[in-house]
């Protein structure tokens, strides 16, 4: 629940591409404690797992927030239903890869939150202009 509020924050002062960015960041930056760090210590596992987690609700956030501004007006829910359905599909395949060897599960979270920081790169912020 912060993470929401902050990510309505973070869009009220830093814009959407921004925004994106620096939480698809947090994320990157929690998985890769995860990756690197391992799970030994475990009083450090649920700081790792909560920066991450929070990265990626954050953006999950920002998300329903921006929709209008980047679909029209007339399409923006039937884009919002078209982007959950493929969304929701795709985590068929969650089950499968967290069943794999440790390090494979944080890598692919990593590699799909490093993409997540170079796609919010092309994104274009039509808000205040």
């Amino acid at each position: 629940m912060l993470a929401n509020i902050g990510a309505g924050v973070a869009y009220k002062y830093l814009k959407m591409k921004k925004s994106f960015i620096a939480f698809y960041a947090l994320a990157l930056l929690g998985g890769s404690l995860i990756l690197f760090l391992g799970v030994d210590d475990k009083k450090w596992v649920p700081v790792f797992i909560t920066l991450a987690k929070g990265g990626i609700a954050a953006n999950f956030t920002i998300v329903y927030i921006v929709s209008a501004e980047i679909y029209p007006t007339l399409f923006t829910a039937t884009a919002l239903g078209i982007n959950n359905f493929f969304a929701r599909f795709l985590t068929i395949f969650a089950p499968g890869i967290a069943e794999l060897d440790p390090p494979i599960p944080m890598a692919v979270f990593c590699s799909l939150s490093a993409g997540g920081i170079i796609l919010s790169f092309f994104l274009v912020d039509k808000r205040n202009k």
